[in-house]
């Protein structure tokens, strides 16, 4: 079947979901996706779909809110059962044990999409130049054109990656083109993710101390959960939850802030002593 024809299919027959995280790629390809859809079958069942996770910001949901005007579409908003005290039960997620994208993501979006009718079209911004992670989900079937999936929790969808092959370049010209509004994220310094705000999976010194400086009151959050977590380990008389970063220690150093005024400028470039920066290149 030509790409064409499987996509008006699609259009016709699918209830379609834009995966979107907040992020650049995956507003991009909502919009991308949306509008080729819609020339198919202007009567099209499409939805944006978010999962707010517990390291969420609220900025990023008001712009997810603006995302879903500017294309027309309702907002399914997928929120998870259990918040940060699911470190208690689970410990820090790694690698190798990513449990917060089942528990805080893809779960809370299945039983959302559990409610539309089926099949599903799940369009996600995926790039090849930005998501080498995150692709290996999709193991050999990731393609441009869209393709069938079933994740181990059984739930089974139509996906696509519209933008699978395109660069930084393109992808910021088709936001000036299409005027897509832009997540005010994007311009802050340190932000590398939109649906959580830092991911403790890839975490590192410098993101929890530019967590603590710039989102007091979510650092809270996650430091609370951390040391409830650690305290039911001592009580079972378990080793304590093993991080590569410990929350305690990014808690007792001082935030960016703190040693502003030990910055020294030599022309156009902005220095700081190490001695100023107590246990920050600690990793």
């Amino acid at each position: 079947m030509a790409e064409v024809d499987r996509l008006r299919w699609l259009a016709d027959n699918t209830t379609i979901l834009l995966n979107v995280s907040g992020g650049k790629d995956s507003a991009v390809a909502s919009v991308y996706a949306t509008k080729i859809l819609r020339s198919l079958n202007p009567e099209a069942r499409i939805y944006v779909i978010y999962a707010h996770t517990p390291l969420a910001l609220e900025e990023n949901l008001s712009y997810i809110k603006k995302l879903a005007e500017f294309l027309e579409v309702p907002l399914l908003v997928a929120k998870p059962s259990q918040g940060l005290e699911a470190l208690v039960d689970y410990g820090l997620p790694s690698f190798k044990r990513r449990w917060c994208m089942d528990l805080w993501k893809l779960k809370p979006m299945e039983t959302i999409a559990s409610r539309l009718p089926p099949p599903h079209l799940n369009v996600v911004g995926l790039r090849v130049e930005e998501s080498r992670r995150r692709m290996t989900i999709f193991s050999n079937h990731l393609s441009k054109d869209p393709w069938f999936f079933c994740r181990r929790s059984g739930y089974c969808s139509y996906y696509w990656a519209p933008i699978l092959d395109w660069d930084e370049d393109q992808v910021w010209e088709y936001i000036e083109k299409e005027n897509i509004p832009r997540n005010p994220l994007w311009r802050k310094e340190g932000h590398s993710s939109h649906d959580c705000v830092v991911c403790l999976v890839w975490a590192g010194w410098d993101d929890y101390i530019w967590l603590k400086t710039t989102y007091p009151n979510k650092w809270n959050e996650l430091i609370k959960a951390y040391r409830l977590m650690n305290e039911r380990r001592r009580r079972k008389k378990k080793i304590l939850a093993w991080h590569y970063v410990d929350l305690d220690e990014v808690d007792k150093s001082p935030t960016l802030l703190d040693f502003m005024p030990k910055r020294i400028k030599y022309e156009t470039e902005t220095y700081v002593s190490e001695a100023d920066l107590p246990g920050l290149h600690k990793i």
